[in-house]
């Protein structure tokens, strides 16, 4: 097993192999498809991002492969005609696996469900309903089951309309079940104004239910993630998050710190610390604080929040860990009839290892060891060039987009597990489609070209020129962070980019080393030498396929195999310049599904990263 030398969420760890990932739960996650089995698949996917060990992956695509039926057109025990919002949640997982791996099953699950959302039943106002056996009536469960899924599918698939369609969601359902006094959302809101548990003059539910607000905020931080900032509504979405933790915090329990099962009646016979409303919320503020969506002063509330969970819900023994305190579930109608009184929340039963209270544990444990991470690159940005490396295809859609080392490239050939990476540290990534220049690539940054175009990648490749590389090497100069992963010889272009690295001491060599088969990983091996000062923790790296390169003064090898120089290192002026010859850092060979467990890309990605970061800081003294 890699050691990442940064991961503090053993708890989440325990959880995963001791209880969710054991052949007893994937058994029962194989039975009916369901909310509470899609919850523990989301878990355990985000758990495999934050480790890059593969075996959460295969974990989570061998639950999934169990409800693919006729190529994914048909989901087992799924059905279309329940409307039930709680049925849309598996599809993170579906749309995920298919990013992955470029799955056409997957693909056609994702369309079963979204298929769905197109056909699902409204109120007047243009409210999702939250089942069709509960017409009329939008709940604050609904918002997490269905909006992250609909937003991630506008965003994968060029759907811009949908956004509006989202936040909308969010602003009807906030305007109806808001107390306006305490800032507090009740449970749920019948637009019909019939239910015996509704309101007559509001249609509200009577009680401010913890995991129904906690599903709520939850939903909220996950749609905003991947909401586009230049969307009308972006800035009335980070204004209703920013109304729900100021409300949530006021209610956080004193004593322990973590939040009540109905949350307004702290100490009432009756009613009890909570644990997965208390996750829920943990997360949602330690999320909104990472991507700096509300006030740092909240952060003293996760703290106190989190010492509380782990002081109040985990038990240990030997090598079994639980999490107490869990309500098993609470809803609204049905038969026997719920009513939502005070009576009836806290007359539900409370249980241990609960799959929701696990599965919110697990989240909220990688989202603030996120944002413990995250003040290491504040106020640094990574720009990742799109422009002498502007490969396009066309997609599934049939829409023409950038593909090939891009952020959001999910699959072999991208870099989403090292944008995820720079963004554990708090580093802003973005991507840059024109030539670099003062206009574009700010100071005290780092510029990240990965494998340059030849003609046989690009019909119009746009070559390194004179006047590029002189802008990057004052650039440099003044404090930059250059990086360039090359590639081999007929995999990228060397006369161009020469241009401008050998104002740095460096060159590529239009060559080819590291060349195997396929079950010939091992001979891809590169020892990492002690002290390295790029990759300190890491011992034995991967790389395939790579260009020699030669160097003079005043650059310098960083790493050599058999006396080729596979990394060089340049200081000039205030800033930085590194070269390796291969592009490495690609989501085959860092996110674990793929390489023997021998290798140390992923935790070498985090030393290079960390070690870019102290680049850019050195540059600014």
């Amino acid at each position: 097993m890699q050691k990442v030398f940064c991961r503090n969420i053993i708890l989440s760890e325990k959880f995963a192999n001791n209880v969710v990932c054991t052949t007893a739960n994937q058994k029962a996650l194989n039975d009916k498809w369901t909310y509470e089995n899609a919850i523990q698949l989301k878990a355990i996917m985000a758990l495999w991002q934050y480790t890059g060990e593969g075996k959460y992956f295969q974990f989570v695509q061998n639950v999934a492969n169990n409800y693919l039926l006729d190529s994914g057109h048909t989901i087992k025990t799924y059905k279309v005609n329940d409307f039930n919002l709680d049925n849309i949640l598996g599809g993170n997982v579906f749309l995920s696996l298919y990013q992955v791996t470029d799955n056409r099953n997957y693909f056609n699950a994702v369309q079963v469900l979204y298929q769905q959302l197109m056909q699902q039943p409204r109120t007047s106002d243009g409210g999702f309903w939250h089942k069709a056996r509960y017409p009329q009536q939008m709940w604050l469960d609904g918002m997490y089951m269905a909006q992250p899924f609909y937003t991630r599918y506008a965003l994968a698939f060029h759907q811009p309309e949908n956004f509006n369609d989202i936040a909308k969601q969010f602003l009807l359902i906030t305007h109806k079940t808001r107390n306006k006094e305490n800032g507090l959302l009740y449970h749920a809101w019948d637009a019909d104004y019939k239910e015996k548990w509704s309101n007559p003059a509001t249609g509200t539910s009577s009680n401010f239910w913890g995991r129904a607000m906690g599903w709520y905020g939850m939903a909220l931080v996950d749609v905003l993630e991947n909401f586009p900032v230049n969307n009308v509504y972006y800035d009335s979405l980070k204004g209703l998050l920013n109304d729900y933790v100021k409300a949530v915090a006021a209610v956080q329990d004193v004593k322990t710190g973590t939040w009540w099962n109905v949350l307004n009646y702290a100490n009432k016979n009756g009613n009890y610390v909570e644990s997965s409303a208390s996750c829920m919320f943990t997360y949602t503020i330690a999320k909104a604080l990472r991507f700096k969506w509300i006030d740092e002063k909240y952060k003293t509330v996760i703290n106190k929040a989190y010492e509380g969970i782990v002081n109040n819900f985990i038990i240990e023994k030997n090598d079994s860990v639980f999490l107490t305190n869990t309500v098993k579930v609470s809803g609204l109608g049905g038969n026997p009839y719920r009513d939502g009184s005070y009576q009836y929340y806290c007359s539900e039963p409370v249980v241990t290892n609960d799959s929701k209270g696990i599965s919110a544990f697990i989240l909220m444990d990688i989202e603030m060891a996120l944002y413990k991470h995250s003040y290491k690159g504040k106020g640094i940005t990574v720009v990742l060039d799109d422009y002498f490396n502007a490969e396009k295809k066309v997609d599934i859609t049939g829409t023409l987009v950038p593909y090939h080392y891009k952020w959001n490239e999910m699959n072999n050939g991208g870099f989403s597990t090292l944008q995820f990476l720079f963004q554990k540290y708090g580093v802003t990534t973005k991507q840059l489609a024109e030539m670099p220049s003062k206009n574009n690539l700010p100071l005290n940054s780092i510029y990240l070209i990965v494998d340059a175009d030849d003609s046989g990648d690009n019909p119009n490749p746009n070559f390194m020129n004179v006047p590029a590389a002189n802008f990057l090497r004052n650039w440099v100069n003044k404090g930059g962070v250059l990086c360039v992963l090359h590639n081999d010889k007929g995999n990228a272009e060397f006369k161009h980019m020469n241009l401008l690295l050998s104002q740095f001491g460096i060159q590529v060599n239009e060559d080819s080393y590291q060349h195997f088969s396929a079950n010939q990983l091992m001979e891809g091996v590169i020892n990492v030498h002690q002290n390295n000062e790029v990759l300190p923790n890491a011992q034995l790296i991967y790389q395939k396929g790579i260009c020699s390169i030669s160097i003079k003064y005043p650059a310098k090898a960083i790493l050599k195999k058999n006396g080729v120089v596979v990394m060089a290192v340049t200081k000039y002026g205030k800033g930085t310049v590194f070269v390796t010859g291969d592009p490495w850092l690609y989501n085959e060979f860092i996110d674990g599904r793929k390489l023997p467990e021998q290798f140390n890309n992923y935790v070498a990605a985090e030393d290079w990263i960390q070690w870019l970061i102290q680049q850019v800081k050195n540059g600014k003294s």
